[in-house]
């Protein structure tokens, strides 16, 4: 089961890295927004709720579910490289839910993850297509 300083982190760096504060994905109920303090709680809970019944179905274990207050993340340094890796770590925790296909909270980190690799250094300067003649960014 993931902390609820590793949530915490996640929706951060959703907001963070977006624009205007907010962050904005395609959820299973049309285009979902994460910019109040209520979005970024409702978000988190949804988060934990899924890892908790990953261990649910996984091992019939009921004592990951609980309650969820969204707060600033106790350091806010964290890279986009190191925001990446979070996700990955959380959806590992997480897969094994049953409905993890079909939930938020996949697509939660799945846009999350597009988003940050628009900030990992080198990005920007990487070809967009490749030609022939094309050569990688850094040589």
């Amino acid at each position: 089961m993931v902390s609820t300083e590793q949530i915490n982190v996640m929706i951060w760096a959703a907001t963070r890295y977006g624009e205007l504060n907010s962050f904005m994905f395609e959820s299973s109920y049309g285009i979902r927004v994460l910019q109040s303090h209520q979005d970024k709680t409702a978000m988190g809970q949804e988060l934990l709720d899924t890892n908790a019944q990953a261990l649910k179905d996984l091992y019939n274990d009921n004592t990951g579910f609980t309650t969820y207050t969204y707060q600033p993340p106790r350091h806010a340094t964290w890279e986009p490289i190191d925001l990446i890796k979070i996700v990955h770590h959380y959806e590992y925790q997480a897969c094994d839910n049953k409905n993890w296909a079909n939930s938020d909270a996949r697509r939660f980190c799945a846009a999350l993850v597009r988003q940050l690799l628009h900030y990992v250094p080198g990005f920007e300067a990487a070809p967009w297509g490749i030609e022939e003649d094309t050569v990688p960014a850094y040589t």
